[in-house]
């Protein structure tokens, strides 16, 4: 997984501060964009709200943060820094990996993964519910549990500390990936330091696993555990079944994914032909090919987002979500066509709805950096939202009542229920843009408040040159912060600022 354009890291604590190399870390691992405040003259509030980002990003991972917070990542604090750092490796290079084994159902000794795979109705509400109440146990139980599955009887490996000092834990794992690779019965007699040498090289140069221990940091009364957890997490990611380097449940899900590309290929190329027809069966026929397809999606999204040995990497992945949604803007745009095609009254709802749902798709011209002329566009788009959803409640009853007119009796009874279902969902889907947007122009005008309080502290934190230059700051000062009062506008735009982030929280279903 790499960045483009890549960004070096030459001090993990300095180069961490401003939240955007932290920002950028949590993208690669994860796959998903995140808003960043980017620019050439960064302030300590853009700083914040980039640590903050990134904070709440791995609350919303449901990762417990454990006296991690945004001022301590700017202040450049090392123990935070660190465990930040320990705990974004643990949910990605070890919890991730272990999750992939419940994506196979292959954790805690079930049956093979392709079964799991290829039987999706066998999976039944009680074996979920034991499989999630195994999975709590944590990543360190997962993880040694996978171990002792992988290593032969006569290894006990009890934790990851001194089980591994000798060296034999790895090679034996080495060997049950791929056997004949080391010579287990003449490692025998070899020092504790040339077996972990050996493990290590052999790891690298054959199965891909990179060295990010040496034998002396293995090889001593107390290892540390994060380190070789880190280590063996490896294994797992690259061989989650050990014994089957080409496993045939990964070639299974390798294959639906070639599959469900060539599909959404040839869906895209016959809904350029199509996609103008007036005919609202042929819609239909499509769209009730699609839904079995967005399983498919669903389900090969969620191997790509935990590390595996499939060949989908994270920049096809995104090829595919791109495919993915131009596919569902002209499956929008046509029933859109469908609507205006409607006859009278129903026509003019039609046309309404398509202007609704629009308008809650477009947002992605709002820019990431938080600046006055951001605030202008949210503030715009907030005031354009709350007039045109006045309308909602008018159009909901003229519907239901052109609904039954004569002239409804020439439309698809399904399209009529398919109008009847999306203006349903506006009141939710409008308040929760609604709330949204209050939340992006608040955070915004909080920015701007902290970066315009931050510039002129640094006016007045110069050396003074004489007796009146001193009472000309003190001049200012009394202006800007006492007849403003500055503070109090302060309190009471954090005050604010905490009543929408809770408004967010709960009527946007954002996570803590």
């Amino acid at each position: 997984m790499t960045r483009s354009p890549p960004l070096r890291v030459e001090d993990l604590i300095e180069d961490l501060k401003d939240g955007t190399r932290l920002l950028a870390l949590l993208e690669v691992l994860s796959g998903e964009k995140l808003p960043v405040e980017r620019g050439r003259n960064l302030k300590r509030p853009h700083f914040l709200s980039n640590a903050n980002t990134a904070l709440q990003f791995l609350q919303s991972k449901k990762i417990k943060l454990v006296n991690i917070n945004s001022s301590d990542l700017v202040d450049g604090r090392p123990p935070v820094v660190l465990g930040l750092i320990w705990t974004i490796i643990l949910y990605f290079q070890i919890e991730e990996n272990t999750r992939a084994l419940e994506y196979l159902g292959h954790t805690w000794g079930s049956q093979s993964s392709l079964e799991s795979l290829s039987t999706q109705g066998s999976a039944t509400s009680e074996r979920k519910r034991i499989s999630s109440e195994k999975w709590k146990q944590g990543a360190r139980k997962t993880l040694l549990q996978w171990v002792t599955n992988a290593l032969p009887k006569d290894i006990q490996v009890r934790d990851f500390g001194e089980s591994w000092r000798d060296g034999n834990a790895f090679l034996a794992i080495i060997d049950a990936i791929k056997t004949n690779l080391v010579n287990i019965a003449a490692m025998r007699e070899a020092t504790n330091r040339v077996r972990l040498a050996t493990a290590f090289d052999v790891a690298e140069s054959e199965l891909g696993i990179a060295r990010l221990l040496d034998p002396e940091d293995v090889d001593v009364p107390q290892p540390d555990e994060k380190s070789i957890m880190t280590y063996v997490a490896q294994f797992l990611h690259k061989y989650p079944e050990p014994g089957s380097a080409a496993s045939d449940s990964f070639a299974a899900v390798q294959q639906e994914y070639d599959s469900f590309l060539s599909w959404l290929y040839e869906r895209l190329k016959y809904l350029k032909q199509v996609g103008s027809s007036p005919f609202y069966d042929e819609y239909a026929a499509l769209k009730a090919e699609i839904e079995p397809q967005r399983i498919v999606y669903n389900k090969l999204q969620r191997f790509v987002e935990t590390p595996s040995m499939i060949g989908i990497t994270r920049e096809s992945w995104r090829h595919v979500q791109n495919l993915w949604k131009i596919m569902e803007k002209l499956m929008l745009r046509w029933l859109w066509l469908l609507d205006s095609y409607l006859p009278g009254e129903l026509g003019v709802i039609g046309r309404w709805l398509h202007r609704a749902e629009d308008l809650l798709l477009s947002d992605d011209d709002i820019p990431e950096e938080m600046t006055d002329e951001t605030a202008n566009i949210i503030s715009n788009k907030l005031e354009e939202h709350k007039k045109f959803f006045l309308d909602l409640p008018s159009m909901t009853e003229r519907f239901q009542a052109a609904r039954t007119s004569e002239a409804a009796l020439k439309v698809h009874p399904q399209q009529l229920n398919e109008i009847a279902a999306r203006l349903d969902s506006l009141p939710d889907r409008a308040a929760k843009r609604r709330i949204r947007l209050k939340f992006l122009e608040h955070k915004c005008c909080l920015i701007a408040f902290l970066f315009l309080v931050e510039t002129k502290l640094k006016g007045w934190s110069v050396k003074y040159d004489t007796e009146e230059s001193v009472h000309q700051m003190l001049e200012q000062y009394r202006n800007f912060v006492s007849r403003n009062r500055i503070f109090q506008e302060f309190q009471k735009a954090y005050l604010d600022m905490q009543q929408v982030v809770e408004d967010y929280k709960r009527e946007g279903d954002v996570g803590e």
